[in-house]
């Protein structure tokens, strides 16, 4: 299970359920299978709060919403991430 030192911050969802974990210094974010849904941590305060009081998001949703603060695209965060070796797939 993952956990944080802060409660609540985190989804207590198995890693099994994960189909691949993004880190990176300011950001984590969680794809969870079946359905491809994200979960952020790490965000701006106010914009990780904007982005959660839904729910967990979409992919679509994400980037739109990250585009609307001026962040990163995902599909930009995800490649960088992944040039710098921090994307990991699970198996299954």
């Amino acid at each position: 299970m993952l956990h944080s030192e802060e409660p609540s911050t985190w989804a207590p969802i198995p890693l099994s359920d994960y189909c691949a974990v993004v880190f990176d210094q300011q950001t984590c974010i969680y794809l969870t299978k079946p359905k491809t849904t994200l979960l952020l941590e790490g965000l701006d305060t106010k914009i990780f709060h904007t982005l959660t009081k839904q729910g967990p998001l979409s992919l679509e949703q994400l980037a739109e919403s990250l585009e609307s603060a001026q962040l990163e695209t995902l599909s930009q965060a995800l490649e960088r991430l992944l040039n710098f070796g921090l994307l990991r797939h699970q198996n299954g």
